[in-house]
């Protein structure tokens, strides 16, 4: 993960562009800003999505006003998104890999794709981890969990077809040979409950999932999926560190806008969308939500969602898509 911890010159950057009116970003923005949330109010995602919201309003002195969406694993939204008309004056909040199981599952028929939309940054991202109920005595480390599933059926948790959940357990069991059977549920929420209750044996979740339970003791994390420790869950290995093949997988939120937003108004948005996500007070409202700012420009959002797509196409015959 790729976390920048500084204050941007964008902050001063594109206050004097928007303030000065000049030329090349003409008068954009000069009102009212929609920010579509796919999700439902008090979500994860609406709640990130909000912090930015304020921290983008200070910046483009405009308002920025979340609109949630449900259904459709979030495109009912996404393709209100992507109908907007072009102009920057509606933009979007994305969670993906979901993102990109929706068009890539024949099943939902969608004909959106990234090429319905305009990257502009990644916001967060938020890696896997392996957790287990504290009072489940099969498993003191990760490698107890990794051997005992190499010999044993044990059922994880995932949130639909191709969520990064159920990318963390395909990826463990064509990594180490272990036997993991996904349980599909609506949700975080609902997995983190099944796993309190004991009605799973692994919980394939995220660190802003769960670092609260693991705080208090309620849940017991054995590994994350990412090449370092995360800062909010400092005691917890990598696979790596524990003696085994390193494994990444990770949920990411970012912003996008319709396709065919005029250059101008994607540059005013760029410097925005930098300056806010690193502004100081941001990066602390976003920690204390066990998440940490991942800013990433165009190029590095669309390496991503097509890192992602990488990622289902290498499973599609598993997951049954083929």
């Amino acid at each position: 993960m790729t976390s920048k911890r500084f204050i941007s010159t964008g902050a001063v950057a594109v206050l004097a562009l928007v303030g000065c009116g000049a030329e090349d970003a003409s008068d954009y923005p000069n009102g009212d800003i929609e920010l579509i949330v796919a999700f439902p109010a008090g979500g994860p995602a609406d709640t990130g999505a909000r912090l930015l919201a304020n921290e983008l309003e200070d910046v483009l002195g405009q308002s920025v006003t979340v609109v949630n969406y449900e259904g459709a694993g979030g495109w009912v939204g996404w393709n209100e998104l992507a109908a907007a008309d072009p102009d920057g004056y509606t933009i979007g909040y994305i969670s993906s890999p979901n993102f990109a199981a929706g068009y890539m599952n024949p099943d939902m028929d969608l004909d959106s794709g990234i090429d319905s939309f305009t990257p502009l940054a990644n916001h967060i991202t938020d890696p896997s981890v392996i957790a287990v109920h504290p009072d489940d005595d099969r498993f003191d480390d990760i490698s107890d969990l990794i051997e005992h599933g190499q010999v044993n059926s044990l059922t994880g948790t995932g949130n639909g077809a191709a969520s990064d959940d159920h990318l963390a357990i395909l990826k463990m069991n064509a990594a180490f040979d272990t036997n993991f059977e996904t349980v599909q549920y609506d949700g975080s929420a609902e997995s983190k409950a099944a796993l309190l209750g004991r009605h799973v044996d692994v919980g394939f979740v995220n660190v802003g999932d769960i670092h609260g339970e693991e705080r208090s003791g309620e849940l017991k994390i054995l590994a994350i999926l990412d090449d370092e420790r995360s800062d909010i869950i400092p005691d917890v290995p990598t696979l790596k560190e524990a003696g085994w093949e390193n494994l990444q997988n990770a949920s990411s939120r970012s912003v996008m806008g319709p396709d065919d937003l005029p250059e101008e108004v994607i540059e005013v948005l760029d410097e925005a969308l930098e300056s806010a996500m690193n502004n100081e007070s941001h990066l602390d409202e976003v920690l204390e939500m066990g998440l940490s700012i991942d800013y990433r420009d165009q190029d590095g959002l669309l390496e991503l969602l097509q890192n992602d797509e990488s990622a289902i196409d290498e499973y599609r015959s598993i997951i049954g898509w083929d």
